[in-house]
Protein backbone atom coordinates (compact mmCIF):
# COMPACT_ATOMS: atom_id res chain seq x y z
CA UNK A 1 0.00 0.00 0.00
CA UNK A 2 2.77 2.37 0.97
CA UNK A 3 4.68 1.65 -2.26
CA UNK A 4 1.52 2.36 -4.26
CA UNK A 5 1.10 5.78 -2.65
CA UNK A 6 4.77 6.62 -3.18
CA UNK A 7 4.54 5.65 -6.85
CA UNK A 8 1.42 7.81 -7.24
CA UNK A 9 3.09 10.81 -5.63
CA UNK A 10 6.21 10.31 -7.72
CA UNK A 11 4.18 10.08 -10.92
CA UNK A 12 2.21 13.21 -9.97
CA UNK A 13 5.43 15.12 -9.27
CA UNK A 14 6.86 14.07 -12.62
CA UNK A 15 3.66 15.17 -14.38
CA UNK A 16 3.75 18.58 -12.71
CA UNK A 17 7.44 19.00 -13.55
CA UNK A 18 6.70 18.07 -17.16
CA UNK A 19 4.04 20.76 -17.49
CA UNK A 20 6.07 23.41 -15.65
CA UNK A 21 9.08 22.80 -17.86
CA UNK A 22 7.04 23.21 -21.02
CA UNK A 23 4.24 25.61 -21.91
CA UNK A 24 3.84 29.05 -20.42
CA UNK A 25 0.68 31.02 -19.73
CA UNK A 26 1.14 34.54 -21.10
CA UNK A 27 -0.72 37.10 -19.02
CA UNK A 28 -1.38 40.35 -20.84
CA UNK A 29 -3.02 43.23 -19.02
CA UNK A 30 -5.80 45.29 -20.57
CA UNK A 31 -4.54 48.54 -19.11
CA UNK A 32 -7.31 51.00 -18.41
CA UNK A 33 -7.51 54.36 -16.70
CA UNK A 34 -11.03 53.63 -15.44
CA UNK A 35 -9.79 52.66 -11.97
CA UNK A 36 -6.97 55.20 -11.70
CA UNK A 37 -7.92 57.93 -9.26
CA UNK A 38 -7.34 60.95 -11.50
CA UNK A 39 -10.56 62.91 -11.00
CA UNK A 40 -9.91 66.61 -11.65
CA UNK A 41 -6.22 66.38 -10.72
CA UNK A 42 -3.76 68.32 -12.84
CA UNK A 43 0.04 68.47 -12.85
CA UNK A 44 0.98 71.98 -13.90
CA UNK A 45 4.21 70.94 -15.58
CA UNK A 46 5.75 69.94 -18.88
CA UNK A 47 6.68 66.37 -18.03
CA UNK A 48 9.36 64.17 -19.50
CA UNK A 49 8.61 60.45 -19.16
CA UNK A 50 11.71 58.27 -19.01
CA UNK A 51 10.37 54.79 -19.86
CA UNK A 52 13.54 52.83 -20.56
CA UNK A 53 13.71 49.31 -21.98
CA UNK A 54 14.23 47.74 -18.57
CA UNK A 55 10.85 49.16 -17.55
CA UNK A 56 8.97 48.74 -20.83
CA UNK A 57 10.12 45.15 -21.46
CA UNK A 58 9.72 43.89 -17.89
CA UNK A 59 8.29 40.38 -17.50
CA UNK A 60 7.61 38.52 -14.27
CA UNK A 61 7.91 34.73 -14.39
CA UNK A 62 6.61 32.15 -11.97
CA UNK A 63 5.33 28.59 -11.76
CA UNK A 64 1.65 27.78 -11.47
CA UNK A 65 0.75 24.34 -10.15
CA UNK A 66 -2.99 25.07 -10.40
CA UNK A 67 -2.73 25.54 -14.17
CA UNK A 68 0.27 23.19 -14.46
CA UNK A 69 2.22 25.77 -16.45
CA UNK A 70 4.68 28.60 -16.13
CA UNK A 71 3.41 32.15 -15.80
CA UNK A 72 4.65 35.08 -17.87
CA UNK A 73 3.21 38.43 -16.78
CA UNK A 74 3.83 41.13 -19.38
CA UNK A 75 3.92 43.91 -16.80
CA UNK A 76 6.25 46.29 -18.60
CA UNK A 77 4.21 46.85 -21.76
CA UNK A 78 1.02 47.41 -19.78
CA UNK A 79 2.75 49.74 -17.31
CA UNK A 80 4.28 51.80 -20.10
CA UNK A 81 0.91 52.39 -21.75
CA UNK A 82 -0.77 53.10 -18.42
CA UNK A 83 1.81 55.70 -17.34
CA UNK A 84 1.82 57.34 -20.76
CA UNK A 85 -1.96 57.63 -20.96
CA UNK A 86 -2.29 58.87 -17.37
CA UNK A 87 0.35 61.59 -17.67
CA UNK A 88 -0.93 62.72 -21.07
CA UNK A 89 -4.28 63.33 -19.40
CA UNK A 90 -2.81 64.97 -16.30
CA UNK A 91 -0.04 67.23 -17.51
CA UNK A 92 0.40 70.38 -19.52
CA UNK A 93 2.50 68.38 -21.99
CA UNK A 94 4.35 65.04 -22.10
CA UNK A 95 7.58 64.23 -23.90
CA UNK A 96 9.28 60.82 -24.03
CA UNK A 97 12.93 61.20 -23.06
CA UNK A 98 15.84 58.76 -22.97
CA UNK A 99 18.01 60.37 -20.31
CA UNK A 100 17.67 62.21 -17.02
CA UNK A 101 18.34 65.95 -16.70
CA UNK A 102 20.19 68.22 -16.70
CA UNK A 103 20.22 68.39 -20.49
CA UNK A 104 22.81 70.21 -22.52
CA UNK A 105 22.46 71.89 -25.87
CA UNK A 106 21.54 70.88 -28.50
CA UNK A 107 19.59 68.15 -26.66
CA UNK A 108 17.94 70.45 -24.12
CA UNK A 109 14.31 69.51 -23.65
CA UNK A 110 11.53 71.99 -22.94
CA UNK A 111 10.38 70.20 -19.81
CA UNK A 112 9.81 71.01 -16.15
CA UNK A 113 10.28 67.61 -14.51
CA UNK A 114 11.25 64.08 -15.56
CA UNK A 115 9.43 61.05 -14.18
CA UNK A 116 11.32 57.74 -14.32
CA UNK A 117 9.45 54.63 -13.06
CA UNK A 118 10.86 51.14 -12.50
CA UNK A 119 9.17 47.88 -11.53
CA UNK A 120 10.99 46.52 -8.49
CA UNK A 121 8.56 43.97 -7.10
CA UNK A 122 5.60 41.77 -7.99
CA UNK A 123 3.79 38.91 -6.31
CA UNK A 124 0.56 37.02 -6.86
CA UNK A 125 -1.56 34.51 -5.00
CA UNK A 126 -4.42 32.26 -6.07
CA UNK A 127 -6.27 29.14 -5.05
CA UNK A 128 -4.70 25.88 -6.21
CA UNK A 129 -8.17 24.32 -6.40
CA UNK A 130 -10.95 26.82 -7.08
CA UNK A 131 -10.83 28.93 -10.22
CA UNK A 132 -13.69 31.09 -8.91
CA UNK A 133 -11.84 32.03 -5.70
CA UNK A 134 -10.12 35.38 -5.18
CA UNK A 135 -6.95 36.22 -7.08
CA UNK A 136 -4.56 38.74 -5.54
CA UNK A 137 -1.55 40.61 -6.88
CA UNK A 138 0.84 43.25 -5.62
CA UNK A 139 3.20 45.44 -7.62
CA UNK A 140 5.83 47.93 -6.46
CA UNK A 141 7.06 50.78 -8.62
CA UNK A 142 10.09 52.86 -7.75
CA UNK A 143 9.60 56.38 -9.05
CA UNK A 144 12.23 59.07 -9.35
CA UNK A 145 11.15 62.58 -10.22
CA UNK A 146 13.90 64.97 -11.26
CA UNK A 147 13.81 68.71 -11.77
CA UNK A 148 15.03 70.43 -14.93
CA UNK A 149 18.44 71.10 -13.35
CA UNK A 150 18.88 67.48 -12.24
CA UNK A 151 17.74 67.97 -8.64
CA UNK A 152 15.90 65.00 -7.09
CA UNK A 153 12.34 65.90 -6.12
CA UNK A 154 10.89 62.44 -5.39
CA UNK A 155 12.72 59.13 -4.97
CA UNK A 156 10.53 56.47 -3.39
CA UNK A 157 8.57 53.22 -3.76
CA UNK A 158 4.83 52.89 -4.33
CA UNK A 159 2.98 49.60 -3.84
CA UNK A 160 -0.47 48.72 -5.10
CA UNK A 161 -2.53 45.64 -4.30
CA UNK A 162 -5.39 44.21 -6.31
CA UNK A 163 -8.02 41.56 -5.57
CA UNK A 164 -10.29 40.11 -8.23
CA UNK A 165 -12.96 37.43 -8.02
CA UNK A 166 -12.12 34.57 -10.35
CA UNK A 167 -14.46 33.46 -13.09
CA UNK A 168 -15.01 29.99 -14.54
CA UNK A 169 -13.45 30.65 -17.92
CA UNK A 170 -11.69 28.83 -20.72
CA UNK A 171 -9.11 31.59 -20.64
CA UNK A 172 -7.74 31.46 -17.07
CA UNK A 173 -5.06 34.08 -17.81
CA UNK A 174 -7.78 36.74 -17.57
CA UNK A 175 -8.30 35.93 -13.88
CA UNK A 176 -4.64 36.48 -13.12
CA UNK A 177 -4.55 39.63 -15.25
CA UNK A 178 -7.56 41.18 -13.48
CA UNK A 179 -5.83 41.23 -10.08
CA UNK A 180 -2.59 42.57 -11.60
CA UNK A 181 -4.49 45.35 -13.40
CA UNK A 182 -6.07 46.45 -10.12
CA UNK A 183 -2.67 46.44 -8.41
CA UNK A 184 -1.14 48.56 -11.18
CA UNK A 185 -3.90 51.15 -11.11
CA UNK A 186 -3.79 51.35 -7.30
CA UNK A 187 -0.05 52.03 -7.38
CA UNK A 188 -0.39 54.60 -10.15
CA UNK A 189 -3.15 56.38 -8.21
CA UNK A 190 -0.77 56.69 -5.25
CA UNK A 191 2.01 58.01 -7.50
CA UNK A 192 -0.24 60.63 -9.07
CA UNK A 193 -1.65 61.67 -5.71
CA UNK A 194 1.83 62.15 -4.26
CA UNK A 195 3.10 64.22 -7.19
CA UNK A 196 -0.01 66.44 -7.12
CA UNK A 197 0.10 66.85 -3.33
CA UNK A 198 3.75 67.86 -3.38
CA UNK A 199 3.04 70.29 -6.24
CA UNK A 200 6.15 69.01 -7.99
CA UNK A 201 6.97 71.19 -10.96
CA UNK A 202 4.31 73.70 -10.02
Amino acid sequence: MKNGIEKYLFATALLVMFFLSGCAMHIKMNQSLNEVNIGDKHINARVGLFLDNTFSDYHWHGNNVAEMSKMDYELGAASKNLFLEAFMRLCTSVTLVNAEPPYVEPDKKDITIVVKPAIIGFSEDHSAILRVANYTASITYHVKVTGAQGETLIDRDYTGTGVAKGEATYSPASNYAAAAEKAMTAALSAIIGDIVQRNVGG
